[in-house]
């Protein structure tokens, strides 16, 4: 016997199962991302069909509101209007409690569902924006740049990081909570510097789950045991990083908005 051969053989080994691993994460994770993608894609297909078509119309109403001596006409969202702007909350406190037992199939069905449902909700907040004179087309697509840039950047660092990013991500999503609660209550109080620290928090709480979800995503990689789990942890990872985008756009086009 060849002894001399033995730690060549050995090291061979773990080098080929180094590499497996490494090509297996990488092609896991460039599902995730894809998945996301095709989310925002249809996400902005949708808000786009709402914005050229009559949509509108049913989510928009007039409503006039005294102000001082004079009476003024305000935009509100319809009953529909207000349904399609909670919705994806609630399909997602609904979907939170049976996600460990729905199939892939479902899992992916729930997605495209909430991405498109989502869509409807955007694009009511769109047209706010531009009929409101706070943005152009043109300004959407930079504040989408300037996301997709910073989005990246911080998915980079979640990935690449050997910090354990846990204990922050904890913290994060007990921020996230008081975050949608705040934000439920201005919806009917109204205050505009409520609004501007609602929206400066949502920015710096999403950019670091962002980091921190990509962290996670990339590790739950390693517990994976069948293709039926890996498929349904793509597509949850692809939504928690949606979700981290979507939440960081909107609060920087509202914070870059043309306001007086």
């Amino acid at each position: 016997m060849n002894f001399d051969q033995m730690p060549n053989s050995q090291f061979g080994v773990e080098s080929a199962s180094r590499t497996h691993v490494n090509q297996g994460l990488r092609s896991y994770m460039l599902r995730v991302y894809n998945y996301m993608a095709a989310g925002l894609a249809l996400t902005g297909a949708v808000a786009y069909l709402v914005l050229s078509s009559s949509i509108m119309d049913y989510l928009v109403q007039s409503v006039l509101v005294e102000r001082g001596d004079s009476v003024v006409e305000v935009l509100k969202p319809t009953l529909l209007g207000y349904a399609a702007i909670f919705a994806p909350l609630v399909m997602l406190l609904i979907t939170s409690f049976r996600a460990h037992k729905m199939s892939a199939a479902s899992v992916q069905l729930f997605y495209w569902a909430y991405t498109g449902v989502s869509g409807v909700g955007f694009g009511y907040l769109l047209w706010m924006y531009l009929s409101a004179g706070l943005h152009t087309p043109m300004s959407v697509a930079t504040v989408f740049f300037i996301t997709a840039s910073s989005f990246l950047g911080l998915s980079i660092v979640g990935y690449t990081t050997k910090k354990d990013l846990s204990g922050m991500g904890r913290f994060l999503i007990m921020a996230c909570i008081g975050l949608i609660v705040a934000g439920i209550v201005n919806m009917f109080m109204g205050s505009s510097l409520m609004a501007f620290g609602i929206n400066v928090a949502a920015v710096l709480i999403f950019a670091g789950l962002t980091a921190y979800d990509t962290q996670q995503i990339k590790q739950q990689y390693y517990m994976l045991q069948s293709q039926e789990d890996a498929s349904k942890s793509a597509v949850f990872g692809a939504l928690k990083l949606y979700i981290d985008f979507m939440a960081m756009f909107q609060a920087l086009l509202s914070l870059l908005s043309n306001r007086d």
